[in-house]
């Protein structure tokens, strides 16, 4: 399959709660990357998440928090390598 890359950027509402992207294939309900857990509390840490596609597959940008006190957010852009 085709190698892509996924910039994602991530930022909570308190440093108390951690975000974690991760690129989840939803046709197997399965995680293809995962990322780490995140604290920054204003934009511009960012994460690379580099995974392989299955043909026939879809796939998702996804995250999970440590909890629901904060809030969290995070939004990225994925793009197929030369690889």
């Amino acid at each position: 399959g085709f190698v892509y890359k996924a910039l994602v950027e991530i930022k909570t509402e308190n440093a108390a709660t951690t975000v974690t992207p991760k690129i989840r294939n939803v046709s197997d309900a399965t995680d293809a990357v995962v990322g780490s857990a995140g604290t920054a509390t204003s934009w511009g840490t960012y994460q690379t998440l580099t995974f392989t596609v299955t043909a026939g597959k879809k796939y998702r940008l996804m995250a999970s928090k440590s909890d629901d006190l904060y809030q969290a957010w995070i939004i990225g852009v994925v793009r197929r390598t030369h690889a």
